[in-house]
């Protein structure tokens, strides 16, 4: 009987450690998640946007520090948002980023950019890590803003972004 309860238990937890595996993010970086960005354009001022980073886990090399990841931002709301995707480039903690807008809204041109960024794990005093990432950025072919300026060339701005839960 003793044999049956002590296999039971090793069973048990070996379910639950694999379990709790698959769990567990691929993402070796902690980059990949949904955040909250405030930003400042030399053009536009000052906007505030989503940025989704997806993990291309097959192109990741994470033994030698390295992810690849996908880049969604969304800047606006409704009709008047402006969505940009791109890829990063991460080792360790610097970040490698190239975007480009979807041309869709009649106020956008066809824009592209290309940015580094630091990423930070910060602790508060209650222990909770919070995932954020301050990123500098260059657009060479900026020719319109959203009060219909044309041109208007190059462009540069500021974004801080925050990782949500």
């Amino acid at each position: 009987m003793k044999k049956i309860f002590v296999i039971s238990i090793l069973a048990s937890a070996f379910f639950c450690q694999s379990t709790l595996s698959f769990a567990k993010s691929n993402d070796k970086l902690n980059i990949a998640g949904v955040y909250d960005c405030t930003g400042f354009d030399s053009h536009d001022g000052s906007y505030n946007g989503v940025v989704i980073l997806t993990l291309d886990a097959k192109a990741s090399d994470f033994s030698h520090n390295f992810g690849a990841y996908t880049l969604k931002l969304t800047e606006g709301h409704g009709s008047e948002a402006t969505t940009f995707s791109g890829e990063v480039a991460a080792h360790g903690d610097e970040l490698a980023i190239y975007f480009a807008n979807n041309g869709k809204n009649t106020i956008d041109m066809i824009d592209h950019g290309v940015g580094i960024a630091h990423v930070t794990h910060d602790q508060n005093s209650e222990g909770k890590f919070t995932t954020s990432f301050h990123k500098l950025y260059y657009e060479p072919s900026y020719q319109r803003n959203q009060k219909g300026e044309t041109g208007l060339t190059g462009g540069r701005g500021t974004e801080v972004c925050v990782k949500r839960g």
